[in-house]
């Protein structure tokens, strides 16, 4: 049990919401597959190339949270119940005996679906918390010990190695009274960011803030952590600010104040890369590309752009550069938007030779190419939503050339392509999943080999993914009803690239 300190009205708001589905192979640890669930027909003219197929694997079950762990009072107290085994380990004996202002948070599963981390809020007066740690696999309650040794931390408010954890408190005279380091324009504190010592359980200030939300959003060491204060959208403003915190001793340096920006994170370089919009209440919207290191904590705005929805932030580590869209917009039209390319360490940008960019794809494995999805509608589409595609084309842009290497027509017209778009391991092919279709793109070859014909129907719909190192394709057949639990057939294609 760790005792901590929770939020009390509000929780604190974290990266993520928790998801649902978690691929568990273990039949005996979670129950069997429905029995029901029967695996789609291998028909070549309708599902599946059977002269790829490769082997057929077996069924994997898809558990949701409540068909794994449900937590709920018992006559023992709160307990946590396995859904497969029905076996009941109570977690504290007294939590309802009075639940007034108690409440149980969404239980949160590591990434692996191994551990589940279960928080019980406490009464109004102390907003006390305790935290506990359920071993799926093994069916028992373990320590935190016993996680650190096997995961590393996978919620927001602990550290990557589980030494430190800051919670926020919300509103609470008693707490916000005793700030000494704080950040609010008006002088009024709303939160109170608060660490907690694992070990002992006590608790110490680190910074009030004058925002009205507030999320983790990264941990960069043990004892430093980026955490956004912000204004809520349904207040009307989009205000936020980003602070990187050192917990020992306390301090904070606000890494800048913006109206909604789009960030990526450069582990290699430490540095924080971000769309911030500078300007609020104009059409258009002005922005900037800022890069901000985070070990010198120095910030400079590379390039003057106009934002662009969507404001994608593509990184490659081999060669240390950035891709996104760049848009120049005169006041009198819309303008096209540009594929810059920017050099992380040097700010140098150069323009790609790309007419009509709308979206773009990841960088390949070795940093040659880097796709781009464009349209002929690129001038008359909207900045700010999406807008249907109309003669969509996928560009495989070779960056050593400075040329497009391979252009194809995306084979139906997708809500948006560039999220369907993934690499093979050796960098050779590229995987895109359309909405009726999914096909491999050989850039070498120039040539499209079809994976499937279709990838939904009533009753089922099909994922499709790269499988190992060896170039093969995972194609997985889902049912529609959001109650199975059973994948329906899995298989492995080899999508011929020879």
């Amino acid at each position: 049990m760790i005792r901590s300190v929770a939020l009390r009205a509000v929780p604190l708001l974290v990266c993520a919401a928790l998801a649902l589905l978690f691929a568990l192979d273990s039949p005996s640890a979670h129950g069997s597959p429905d029995p029901q669930a029967t695996a789609p027909a291998l028909d070549a003219n309708d599902v599946i190339f059977a002269d790829q197929l490769v082997e057929e694997l077996p069924p994997r079950t898809l558990i949701s949270v409540e068909n794994v762990v449900s937590v709920a009072c018992g006559p023992d107290g709160l307990a946590v119940t396995n859904a497969a085994t029905g076996s009941t380990h109570v977690l504290d004996p007294a939590a309802c005996d009075s639940m007034t202002g108690r409440y149980t948070e969404p239980v949160e599963f590591s990434s692996d679906g191994k551990y589940v981390a279960i928080s019980v809020a406490a009464d109004e007066a102390s907003f006390v918390s305790d935290t506990y740690f359920y071993d799926v696999e093994n069916d028992a309650l373990v320590n935190l010990e016993d996680i650190a040794a096997h995961t590393d931390s996978w919620l927001p408010e602990w550290s990557p190695e589980w030494t430190h954890r800051i919670v926020a408190v919300y509103g609470d005279p008693s707490v916000l009274s005793r700030c000494k380091v704080y950040d609010a324009p008006d002088n009024l504190a709303r939160i109170a960011l608060v660490t907690v010592d694992p070990a002992t359980g006590d608790t110490g200030m680190l910074l009030c803030l004058g925002w009205e939300a507030v999320r983790i959003e990264r941990w960069l060491d043990e004892k430093r952590v980026i955490v956004v204060g912000y204004t809520p959208y349904n207040t009307g403003s989009k205000h936020e600010a980003r602070y990187l915190f050192a917990l020992r001793p306390a301090t904070f340096t606000k890494l800048g104040e913006s109206i909604e920006s789009e960030s990526l994170y450069v582990e290699q370089a430490a540095a924080l890369v971000r769309i911030r919009r500078l300007t609020l209440g104009q059409d258009p919207v002005r922005c900037a590309l800022n890069m901000a290191d985070l070990t010198t904590l120095l910030s400079q705005d590379v390039e003057l752009t106009f934002c662009q929805q969507p404001s994608e932030l593509t990184y490659d580590d081999k060669s240390r550069r950035l891709a996104y869209l760049y848009r120049v917009i005169d006041p009198e039209t819309s303008g096209v938007p540009e594929v810059h390319v920017v050099g992380l360490e040097d700010h140098t940008v150069s323009a790609l030779p790309v007419e009509n960019p709308v979206e773009i794809g990841p960088f390949s494995p070795d940093g040659r190419y880097l796709p781009v999805v464009t349209d002929t509608s690129s001038a008359e589409r909207s900045i700010y939503f999406w807008d249907p595609l109309k003669n969509p084309t996928l560009v495989v842009f070779d960056l050593r050339a400075n040329a497009a290497a391979y252009t194809v027509a995306v084979p139906d017209e997708p809500f948006s392509v560039s999220g369907m778009l993934s690499w093979s391991p050796d960098g050779s092919a590229l995987l895109m999943e359309g909405e009726q279709q999914a096909v491999v793109l050989d850039v070498a070859a120039q040539k499209q080999v079809p994976v499937t014909k279709i990838l939904a129907t009533d009753t089922f719909y099909l994922t499709v993914e790269w499988y190992g190192e060896d170039g093969l394709l995972l194609v997985e057949a889902k049912d529609r009803d959001p109650a199975a639990t059973a994948t329906l057939g899995r298989w492995a294609i080899d999508p011929d690239l020879d």
